[in-house]
């Protein structure tokens, strides 16, 4: 036995983990008396990595540096002294020192059970910028519809300010026998002009979800959305219209946001084919 050939008593009935703490204990006493004798082979089983057998290996490691092995000892006796009885200690967590590279003593805890461990990094969402702009077109539209009292029934979102930011703008351009421009700033002021238009002409937005929609990425963080499709008056087809969106991610709300948008609401005397725009590149979209 390793303690037993270099003198140092032990119990008959001492444990495991009590015979690895009388061994650091024994190695300090020798770095401080600058005698080390050779190490024991540690072995470890592959289908048990506990970790004590990690820690023994730690130190053994580190001989050079006397705090760094002591402060192991001490998260060793801790650990011995304070864990949940029959619980071996691979079962237990505790806090353990380590030395950054300049020598400074860091404290972490340990959790030998990768379920326990909880990272306080917040995930990032990711979505590729095709289903992002369906996705977006989908809840805009149906957020309109549902200002047309045969629509109000459908599900979704209520249709408001809080969707634009309160310096963003609104254009809208109503092309026909007679064309009319109508602009607006401010969240509240958009959110007038937009459904003032919609319940005066009573319109019906149709998008062309499969093919109608795309995204853009700016390298400031911009999302250019644009979407086309057909309208409608009750159940009359009475043209198509074209819009284009500039999305940001609210920093207070931590949710995105129209900076921007352009409309294009044009009237036309027959039903024309189904309007689409070219494929274009498709990325991934960081959302919150």
């Amino acid at each position: 036995m390793y303690l037993h050939k270099y003198g140092v008593p032990t119990e008959r009935s001492a444990s495991k983990p009590q015979l690895m703490v009388a061994v650091q204990e024994f190695w300090c006493q020798q770095i401080q008396n600058k005698s080390i004798p050779n190490p024991p082979l540690v072995k470890r089983r592959a289908s048990d990595p506990s970790s004590a057998s990690k820690d023994v290996k730690e130190v053994g490691s580190h001989q050079s540096d006397t705090n760094h092995v002591e402060g192991r000892l001490s998260a060793k006796r801790r650990l011995h002294r304070e864990g949940p009885a029959g619980r071996s200690l691979s079962e237990s967590s505790s806090t353990i020192h380590l030395s950054d590279s300049q020598g400074n003593v860091v404290n972490r805890t340990r959790f030998d059970n990768a379920a326990d461990i909880v990272s306080s990094n917040t995930v990032t969402k990711k979505v590729s910028s095709d289903k992002f702009s369906k996705d977006f077109c989908e809840w805009y539209y149906t957020m309109l519809n549902r200002l047309q009292p045969e629509c109000a029934h459908q599900c979704g979102d209520n249709f408001g300010a809080k969707i634009f930011f309160s310096n963003s703008s609104v254009d809208v351009f109503l092309i026909g026998q007679v064309s009319e421009e109508k602009h607006s700033q401010g969240s509240d002021n958009n959110f007038t002009l937009i459904s003032g238009v919609c319940k005066q002409y009573r319109l019906l937005f149709s998008p062309n979800l499969e093919s109608g929609t795309q995204a853009h990425k700016s390298a400031h963080g911009m999302v250019k959305i644009l979407c086309c499709g057909t309208l409608f008056q009750s159940g009359s087809f009475i043209g198509i219209f074209e819009q284009e969106f500039g999305l940001l991610i609210c920093p207070v709300d931590k949710v995105w946001k129209i900076m921007y948008t352009k409309v294009n609401l044009k009237q036309t005397g027959t039903e024309q084919p189904l309007p689409s725009l070219p494929q274009c590149q498709i990325f991934e979209i960081e959302g919150v």
